[in-house]
């Protein structure tokens, strides 16, 4: 999601919560991708590194052989996630879902009041 509707001091607080939410989701951003970027990115953990690319139009998941289980008809892999701060998680899903607000009604109806999410 891509919202230029941000004053500069909004901006850079809600830009130091994305290493958080990019913790949070894990290996699911590479998994699924991001449409407004030419490719996906990657992934580092403790027990995993991922990366996304795109070939003849279809975004694959580059993942070690060595990472992956197979059995059968399924194949998986285990990682340990990167720490993050659940409250610091739910102000960027915040953040993200206030974006899809219409322009205009932010302005007629809402006020830039950071410090109430700073705390």
């Amino acid at each position: 999601m891509y919202s230029d509707f941000e004053c500069d001091e909004c901006n850079a607080y809600f830009s130091g919560l994305e290493n958080d939410l990019a913790a949070y989701l894990g290996v699911s951003r590479s998994i699924a991708g991001l449409q407004s970027q030419k490719r996906a990115p990657g992934f580092s953990a403790r027990r995993l590194k991922a990366k996304s690319r795109s070939f003849i139009g279809d975004n694959i998941l580059i993942i070690a052989p060595e990472d992956l289980k197979s059995d059968g008809n399924s194949t998986s892999f285990t990682y340990t996630k990167n720490p993050y701060t659940p409250s610091l998680v739910y102000k960027a899903l915040l953040k993200s879902g206030l974006s899809l607000l219409d322009d205009a009604i932010v302005k007629e109806r809402y006020k830039c009041d950071l410090p109430v999410v700073y705390t």
